[in-house]
């Protein structure tokens, strides 16, 4: 997919081949854990899996220029579950032993799994602003439509990327359904990302639970007060990436290479060296040759 188009043209130039210009809206994701959400034929969450930083800035997103918005991995507001509002008595208990967990090393995913889904029970899908749902439409409609033009005659290496991009594009879901789809999906998977990675999907899902300086009992509400003005931030909403991938991609798609590639893995569609050159000349630089440009939607032209 996009990823493989970028880590191609990295590799040509540590061979000492002749780089090729890659378009400045392609930008490798940051050396930190990153979500993968593989989304089912609906466009739902159906699988998610954690990512550790070395894997994650491999990978790459193309970014609109307004910010805020980029594709496959989009930025989420945070959190997207909703717990301060009534605070109660259940609240500060499953408040309780969801921190203790998470402050012991010894404690499974399992344990921490059980502890945030009774507090989740006690939720309700985070309510995000107009500027914030209009940051993701861009995401997955704008930007997602314009992708879907310069691919749409590009060869079956990249097929699971044009999978992806039509899958997205014909029904765009809006951030209020996919943020409670993907917090129920975190809820399930949470056993499953592993114990290390448990602290940053609930930080997605609930945003802050706990701070250092933090004087307030947990659950009381003086705690949600400052919880909601921590999960505000110093400079805006706190945002965090999700990447999206397909759930069932098309093995079929790709070839095996012995060029450069070995060995060969199915879902990582995988190009010869010289239709990949090919490739990131025509769909990623900023002009296809001297006479045509690509269109570029608002925002995104260099």
């Amino acid at each position: 997919m996009l990823n493989e188009l970028y880590q191609i043209a990295t590799m040509l130039e540590g061979q000492g081949l002749q780089a090729l210009p890659v378009h400045p809206s392609l930008e490798p994701m940051k050396n930190a854990p990153l979500m993968v959400a593989r989304l089912s034929a609906g466009g739902q969450p159906a699988r998610l899996e954690v990512l550790n930083g070395e894997i994650a800035e491999t990978i790459s997103r193309v970014k609109h220029s307004s910010s805020g918005s980029s594709f496959p991995g989009v930025n989420l507001p945070l959190p997207l579950w909703d717990l301060t509002d009534a605070p109660t008595a259940e609240s500060a208990k499953y408040l309780n032993e969801l921190v203790g967990m998470l402050a012991k090393r010894d404690s499974s995913a399992q344990q921490i799994s059980m502890a945030a889904r009774a507090l989740y029970s006690l939720g309700r899908p985070a309510q995000f602003k107009q500027r914030q749902q209009a940051d993701f439409k861009k995401s997955v409609s704008e930007l997602v439509n314009w992708l879907r033009d310069v691919f749409r005659e590009a060869p079956d290496e990249v097929g699971n990327l044009k999978l992806l991009l039509d899958l997205v594009g014909e029904a765009p879901i809006p951030l209020q359904t996919f943020a409670s789809f993907l917090a129920n999906q975190i809820v399930s998977d949470l056993s499953d990302v592993g114990r290390v990675h448990c602290p940053m999907a609930l930080d997605l899902l609930f945003g802050t639970l706990d701070w250092k300086e933090r004087n307030e009992p947990l659950g009381s509400p003086p705690y949600f007060q400052k919880k909601s003005k921590r999960d505000q931030g110093k400079d805006g909403p706190r945002k965090q990436f999700v990447y999206l991938e397909l759930a069932d991609e098309d093995t079929r798609v790709g070839m095996q290479s012995t060029d450069i590639f070995s060995p060969y893995v199915p879902w990582r569609s995988v190009l010869r060296l010289e239709p990949a050159r090919k490739q990131l000349a025509n769909l990623l630089t900023s002009r296809r040759d001297d006479k045509e440009s690509i269109r570029l939607p608002a925002g995104l032209a260099c």
